[in-house]
């Protein structure tokens, strides 16, 4: 790990073998501008990765539940780069996944040391969880939330037990990080302060992190919005589901085939674990199929994602 030399602000990201590192040198574009990024790899046990089950009734992606176990052993290391860092460091900010609570716990025994929960679902999403999870009605959108689905059966006993037992860590934190604005979300943004207020915490709203400049942006992104601009406003239909959500290769072609047949306009994001067999199909990664639709990977926005946190906490 490069060491943090006087006068510098760095950003230091910590790496585990468990998940695939989402971002690199390359992709983090005119760096320069930035606050210097060093990497730190964090060791981690040898963990079993089964295929993830697309056959599988439920549609969670319960193969990951070996990885988050094994995540649980990355309390001591953390604590351990912590304790250095904050030795020569004037302040340092921990901003982590909510999963992450367990292992970075020994925040709250570091006094120039404090930690952010940066939430990627919306804020509505987590005003609405919050109030269930107390057994507490949501007096807004009453309508709305009438139409949407069940919570039932979302996640397996496991995954909610692993997230439970993250909960109680949570109250350590300095507040919470969004990625959202007030001209999207200001209403529900403005319900969860009060709620924050009350426990002492502090919410910020940093986005959308999306591309804040075009000349920023990728070639494999251009190609994406090389087909957008040519099609008419309000046209083009968004298919995604999420992180949490694998496919069955006979799904995949049956989706594929209706998209093809309905003729209507669209950009289909497809995650490595929802592909099943996708070279089978006539669409390839960022191709456009019969000049209506292309699918294209989940990789957008990533790395502005990184940088506008990195700009934030600066």
């Amino acid at each position: 790990m490069t060491q943090t030399q006087p006068g510098e602000d760095p950003t230091e990201v910590q790496n585990s073998g468990l998940s695939s590192s989402m971002y690199s040198c390359e992709n983090l574009q005119n760096h320069e501008t930035y606050p210097k990024v060093h990497f730190h790899d964090l060791p981690t046990p040898k963990v079993d990765s089964p295929s993830p089950d697309f056959n599988a009734l439920s549609k969670f992606p319960s193969h990951l539940q070996p990885s988050w176990d094994a995540s649980m052993l990355l309390r001591e290391p953390i604590a351990s780069f912590l304790r250095n860092i904050s030795s020569t460091a004037k302040r340092v900010i921990v901003v982590h996944d909510l999963l992450m609570s367990y292992n970075v716990q020994d925040v709250s025994s570091l006094p120039n040391v404090e930690s952010y929960v940066f939430n990627c679902i919306s804020v509505f999403t987590s005003f609405c969880l919050q109030r269930l999870s107390c057994g507490m009605s949501i007096q807004h959108e009453e309508e709305l939330l009438k139409k949407l689905p069940s919570l039932e059966g979302i996640a397996t006993d496991e995954a909610r037990d692993f997230s439970a037992s993250q909960r109680r860590y949570m109250d350590i934190r300095s507040g919470d990080i969004y990625n959202t604005s007030k001209v999207i979300e200001g209403k529900f943004l403005d319900l969860l302060a009060q709620v924050a207020s009350d426990q002492n915490k502090k919410n910020w709203e940093i986005g959308p992190v999306l591309p804040t400049r075009l000349d920023r942006i990728s070639n494999r992104e251009n190609i994406c919005l090389h087909l957008l601009n040519k099609q008419p406003p309000r046209s083009v239909l968004y298919v995604s589901f999420g992180k949490t959500t694998s496919f069955s290769t006979r799904e995949i072609k049956e989706l594929a085939m209706g998209l093809e047949q309905s003729k209507q306009r669209f950009v289909w994001v497809l995650r490595d674990a929802d592909r099943g067999d996708i070279k089978a199909l006539k669409s390839g990664d960022g191709e456009a199929n019969s000049g209506v639709g292309m699918s294209w990977k989940w990789t957008l926005a990533m790395s502005e994602g990184f940088k506008a946190l990195a700009r934030i906490l600066a």
